[in-house]
């Protein structure tokens, strides 16, 4: 009660970039084209998609070595981490589902095992991130 819905813009480009998303893939995208727009996102989508994983993430895949429940028992975290595919497999679903959409995957496995926004941020670590987003 009392939540007000801004519509999404319409004139304008939405650049949306999931760092490690510690998110189921495919099905948390399902809905992507409900949004309460006068853009038909099937035809003309104006929302650009970037998905940072890193298959080496320990606390997205909640395992260190060998010892751990992995990333589909309490709450799934797949998506941050690509378990079993789960972003490439994502890109797959919205070459399918959602031709007119852009998303982009970026590999940052190489900060290793670190979780921090920082091993994210460093460097050169989100420059293909950073370029995705201004172009």
């Amino acid at each position: 009660t009392g939540i007000v819905h801004s519509p999404t813009p319409s004139n304008k480009t939405v650049n949306l970039c999931l760092i490690a998303p510690a998110i189921a893939g495919v099905e948390r995208f399902k809905k992507y084209y409900s949004r309460s727009t006068s853009l038909s996102a099937a035809s003309a989508d104006n929302y650009r998609l970037c998905i940072v994983y890193n298959t080496n993430d320990f606390v997205l895949k909640k395992k260190v070595g060998i010892f751990g429940p992995g990333p589909y028992k309490y709450g799934v975290t797949a998506l941050g981490c690509n378990c079993d595919g789960a972003a490439t497999e994502l890109q797959e679903y919205f070459k399918h589902n959602y031709p007119h959409s852009t998303i982009q995957l970026v590999d940052l496995s190489g900060v290793v095992k670190c979780h921090h926004v920082r091993c994210y941020s460093e460097g050169d670590n989100l420059k293909q991130m950073v370029h995705f987003m201004t172009k």
